[in-house]
């Protein structure tokens, strides 16, 4: 009875790795498949730029946001040397203003 308990983990166990190591091939075919039709179609004269989602400046949207944040910052703070934006120090501005 303990043999036929330790047949069938053996079992189960294998056909657990089996599936693991199918998935992982899956993966790797998939990748390959995707990676080589990317660069086929890079290599396409006839396809328009826009298609292939090419950016002029990468990251240049991030950088757009962060200077808009900066700059609401300062709307809002004032700059670095605690000079308010409309030139009053000490006075705080209403909800408002």
């Amino acid at each position: 009875m303990e043999l036929l308990g330790v047949k069938a983990a053996n079992k189960v166990h294998r056909g657990f790795i089996n599936c693991i190591m199918i998935f992982m091939a899956w993966n790797v075919y998939s990748f390959i498949r995707n990676y080589n039709n990317y660069w086929r179609i890079r290599r396409d004269p006839n396809i328009p730029r826009q298609w292939l989602e090419e950016k002029q400046q990468v990251g240049g949207e991030d950088w757009k946001i962060e200077r808009e944040r900066i700059d609401r910052d300062v709307r809002f703070q004032g700059d670095a040397n605690g000079a308010a934006p409309n030139g009053n120090l000490g006075k705080k501005r209403g909800f408002y203003e």
